[in-house]
């Protein structure tokens, strides 16, 4: 799945309105019924719920979701802070929708010291104030407004992107809601996986609103995120006549005095994965403890007890890992140069292989 960036959604938002074609306001209609069915997921018939709505499309979200939560007879408390100076066209829309429903009790809050009559301990709090259009971080109103949904003893589900994170970029000390689950369109937002925001978005899912496939695939980038439904395509099929030597050779450069069980660790990770043959590259010490750790794999030792200090000849394997409880000893960084150099098989460089890397940055020119 991709992981774009809010331009691009933006564009893909852009190219399934005219393309389908579906309006804006239906497009929005999609998007609070993919949420309401999570929604109603996480509550019960006891549930309290306020639904705190801004006055742009996020806000226009949380409007519907309200109408939908009161057409199943669910009594729902709409708060509309005005930290904008205008409405969207798809917000008033909602509104109207949702006035004219005559179902809902809406409050409008417009100074930082209305917020104090709002209480909303022990509530289902659902944060509609402001979507993925955020640039600066939260002040003023829209601030005081996410502080109030921190500081209070309340369970919070955020609308596509907890309301004060900025989506493309860097998050630190801005104020943002802290959210018990995020329900997100169509892709995860970038800056969910930093793990500074952990505390905002730890929980999220990714919801389809029917965005066109087309538009998403011809959107270029980098980053991706696996999902279960992903993974068994990589699965390559195997003949019931195969055998080990079908499915390549790897060599696993690993392990130190003390650090041995990352060396094991990783040697059954390889193992998992798929590699057919098994060669553990690793100290003196931890000949033993491999061999009986993990039969399935080969062992060939350095010259030295306690750590790396010679390569094996690298001709016979398909692919090279190092790095795992290798440590950091002069002798090593040497075979680390050493492999970079010389090996021109795929390589997985990992652990304190990186360290290595990181103190002689000029041998990143040896990779190849």
């Amino acid at each position: 799945m991709k992981i774009l960036t809010a331009e691009q959604i933006k564009r893909v938002d852009e190219y399934t309105i005219q393309h389908e074609p579906v309006t804006s306001i239906d497009l929005m209609e999609r998007a609070a019924r993919s949420c309401l069915f999570r929604i109603l997921k996480h509550s019960d018939d006891d549930t309290e719920f306020v639904i705190m709505c801004g006055t742009k499309n996020n806000g226009g979200d949380g409007l519907a979701i309200a109408r939908m939560l009161a057409d199943r007879g669910i009594n729902v408390k709409v708060v509309i802070i005005h930290f904008a100076s205008s409405e969207s066209s798809e917000f008033s829309e909602n509104l109207k929708r949702l006035v004219e429903q005559k179902k809902t009790t809406i409050d409008h809050i417009r100074a930082e010291n209305e917020l104090s009559q709002l209480d909303i301990n022990g509530k289902l709090v659902i944060d509609a104030l402001i979507g993925t259009g955020l640039k600066n971080k939260a002040e003023g109103l829209l601030a005081a407004a996410i502080e109030l949904i921190n500081n209070s003893k309340c369970k919070a589900i955020a609308i596509d992107i907890p309301s004060g994170m900025i989506p493309d970029a860097d998050n630190e000390k801005n104020t943002i809601v802290k959210a018990n689950l995020v329900l997100t369109f169509q892709t995860p937002k970038y800056a969910f996986f930093f793990p500074e925001n952990y505390v905002y978005c730890g929980s999220f899912e990714v919801l389809d609103i029917g965005l066109d496939q087309d538009a998403i695939e011809n959107q270029d980038t980098k980053n991706y995120f696996a999902t279960k439904e992903f993974i068994p395509q990589l699965l390559l099929h195997r003949s019931k006549t195969a055998h080990k030597g079908n499915f390549g050779s790897a060599l696993l450069i690993c392990g130190s005095h003390g650090k041995m069980g990352a060396a094991q660790l990783s040697a059954k990770a390889c193992l998992r994965s798929g590699a057919g043959i098994l060669t553990v590259h690793i100290p003196k010490c931890g000949y033993d403890s491999m061999q009986s750790a993990l039969p399935e794999a080969m062992v060939s030792c350095s010259t030295e007890e306690n750590y790396i200090d010679t390569l094996p000849d690298l001709s016979a394997y398909t692919s090279i890992g190092i790095g795992c409880g290798i440590g950091t000893d002069k002798q090593t960084q040497n075979i680390v140069k050493l492999l970079i150099q010389n090996s021109t098989k795929p390589l997985v460089i990992d652990a304190d292989a990186l360290n290595i890397l990181a103190e002689n940055k000029t041998w990143l020119s040896f990779l190849p």
